[in-house]
């Protein structure tokens, strides 16, 4: 933009934002102004407060002061369509870096793509500090162990390490109590600098944070960038036209990208389509079904960054109803759709079930549980929890018992053919809603024993407990092997259902892997496995439980155990960050699916540990999987 466009449009900005009046509020209250009201004041106050932040983070993973102001504007025009569906809101930084993150992600591989098909290069300014290669590398691996952190240790260091304020800043943003900041804050450091000491880099936190600062070294939002942004931002999120000139192609061509896959379903970074992968012949061979983003073409629709289910005008005429081509009515005015309709989940999926035949899959996420017909990928019926922080599902082997949890402490027992609620499992305590989440994390875990008679969960008040299916009737209540917060918990009967199993994170103790009988409650064994166990699976025969767990220094995160002696039988290496692992229902394949940064689905040898297979997918966090005789189902992003 021209200066003498810039200044009239900077007084113009300057106007309309009352300092006195937005300046001392928290995140969550700007965002509810700018979403309730469409209050212009507090969006801009939002960029002002996190713009620096952003343009960080875009720097420091493209290198290209042009490619990091493209990504700098996508991120916060998404922030302003998609506002609404922040769930924690006094998270707001911690959305905007992980945002901006993954859409510089996307502008450095678009970036590369035009590099390769050039024959050229990109230029870079000389006097750019990313030209330290050594530097570069340590600003990822710094990064990525900064991704890893639980968000309420993630947020206070983004907002005093990397943003710059002070913790009595920090707080009143926050709403948090300012011994609420420090602590978490001094947490986070720690926690930091033991994850960093695991891959061989010894730095303090304090330098840490250096490190990931650098590049904003006396670098901030350009005025031109600000104005540009905040002109688009608030058109684009009011659904208006943004003119010619305010937006690049490339930034277009960003939001395009970003609104129909990290967005298409209200969603964060962790999105929720289903992922079917048909497996034949006992893991000698793999067939990828994976579900499209569904995109509807409406009759005069031109606008940008269309979010994808968002419903057109109506016709001013009646037409005949249309159909997609699997029988789906399309909305009125809609030409064609990209994509299905089926296995859709109108949030992130955070656990999936399927029944021992393939009939019935089941999602859960964002206080909502989805029920599918496995052969069709048809929606039969859904329901609607308290909401937690998780929403864990289980279908009982024979598909005639759904059981959900959420955030009220209850396990629901469902009829899924009827959708009628048949049983209440109530017994676990009610902690306090923790501050940063602004809701009870509830039930955590749920899963069926193989006759479906007898039932394990997992909740907040760190206890597993034994139900009887039939009668609602508790049996026995275990203690779980975790630590302060039941995070990254693991939970699975054994095949003949006589034994359960449970591991976890304990941070700054031992971790545990604990088997009990499931009929008595007795402890069997106990054993400590050298990293916090994210997922378990028994083998069909009971004799070897796998586990996944975070391992980035030597990327041997499966791991299979003598299930009867505890002893490490062998280790399947090549995955950074398995999350999730499974059996093939013959034993001889390992199903495992990798978190951040390797978001990949696997498949393993489990008799000499040898690689079989690897698919990439696009989720960006953590994901369960669930391994079936044919069928690997699994919420992608």
């Amino acid at each position: 933009m021209a200066n003498a466009q810039l200044a009239p449009v900077l007084r113009h900005i300057g106007r309309m934002v009352d300092p006195q009046a937005t300046k001392d509020l928290t995140d969550a209250e700007l965002l509810e102004r700018y979403t309730a009201q469409h209050d212009e004041a507090a969006f801009t106050t939002i960029l002002h407060r996190y713009g620096r932040l952003v343009l960080a983070r875009c720097r420091r993973v493209l290198h290209h002061e042009q490619n990091a102001e493209d990504a700098f504007q996508a991120t916060f025009l998404i922030l302003a369509r998609k506002a609404a569906s922040i769930r924690k809101r006094d998270a707001l930084a911690s959305w905007l870096y992980r945002v901006a993150s993954h859409i510089a992600m996307k502008a450095k591989k678009e970036a590369s793509r035009r590099r390769n098909h050039e024959r050229g290069a990109l230029g870079v300014p000389k006097d750019n500090p990313h030209s330290d290669l050594a530097l570069q590398e340590l600003q990822e691996v710094l990064d990525e162990e900064l991704q890893r952190l639980p968000e309420t240790y993630r947020l206070p260091f983004v907002l005093c390490c990397l943003n710059g304020q002070s913790k009595t800043e920090a707080a009143r943003h926050l709403g948090w109590k300012e011994g609420t900041v420090s602590g978490r804050l001094a947490r986070a450091r720690k926690l930091l600098q033991q994850r960093l000491s695991t891959r061989g880099v010894a730095l303090s936190a304090g330098l840490a944070a250096a490190a990931l600062s650098q590049s904003a070294t006396g670098a901030g939002v350009p005025a031109a960038l600000t104005a540009d942004t905040i002109q688009a931002a608030l058109l684009y999120g009011a659904g208006k036209t943004v003119p010619a000139g305010l937006l690049s192609r490339t930034v277009i061509g960003l939001l395009h990208g970003v609104t129909s896959t990290m967005f298409v379903s209200k969603c964060k970074l962790a999105t929720a389509l289903l992922l079917a992968i048909g497996f034949f012949a006992t893991g000698a061979g793999m067939l990828m079904h994976a579900v499209p983003v569904a995109i509807t073409l409406v009759e005069g629709e031109e606008q940008p960054g269309q979010e994808a289910t968002q419903a057109p005008a109506k016709a001013e005429s009646q037409q005949p109803a249309r159909a997609d081509r699997q029988g789906d009515a399309l909305p009125p005015g809609a030409v064609v759709r990209l994509g299905t309709l089926r296995f859709r989940h109108d949030s992130w999926v955070e656990s999936v079930a399927v029944s021992s035949e393939g009939k019935l899959i089941a999602g859960g996420g964002a206080g909502r549980v989805r029920l599918w017909d496995g052969a069709t990928g048809k929606e039969l019926r859904w329901f609607d929890l308290p909401r937690g922080v998780a929403t864990p599902v289980a279908l009982s082997p024979d598909g005639k018992l759904l059981a959900t949890g959420g955030g009220d402490h209850v396990i629901r027992l469902w009829d899924p053919a009827s959708g009628n609620l048949l049983h209440e499992l109530i017994g676990h305590e009610a902690l306090p809603v923790d501050p940063l989440v602004g809701r009870p994390i509830g039930i955590l875990k749920i899963a069926f024993a193989p006759g479906g008679k007898t039932l394990a969960s997992l909740g907040a008040d760190r206890t597993i407990r034994l139900w009887e299916s039939a009668t609602a009737r508790q049996l026995h209540q275990l203690k779980a092997p975790t630590g302060d917060i039941p995070f990254g918990m693991s939970l699975a009967f054994s095949p003949d259902g006589k034994a359960l199993a449970a591991g976890g994170e304990r941070v700054g103790k031992p971790n545990l892997l604990v088997v009990w009988d499931a009929g008595t409650g007795k402890e069997l064994r106990r054993w400590k496995p050298p990293s916090a166990v994210l997922s378990l699976a028994w083998s069909p025969d009971g004799k070897i439980l796998a586990t996944a767990a975070s391992d980035p220094k030597n990327k041997a995160g499966i791991t299979l155990w003598d299930a009867a002696t505890g002893l490490k039988l062998r280790c399947l290496t090549g995955q950074e960050n398995p999350v999730s692992v499974r059996f093939s229902s013959d034993g001889k394949t390992v199903a495992s699916a990798g978190g951040y940064p390797d978001s990949t689905l696997r498949l393993w040898d489990a008799a000499s540990g040898r690689a079989i297979r690897q698919i990439s997918t696009t989720a960006a966090g953590n994901f369960g999987i669930d391994f079936l005789d044919g069928v690997l189902a699994a919420p992608r992003g």
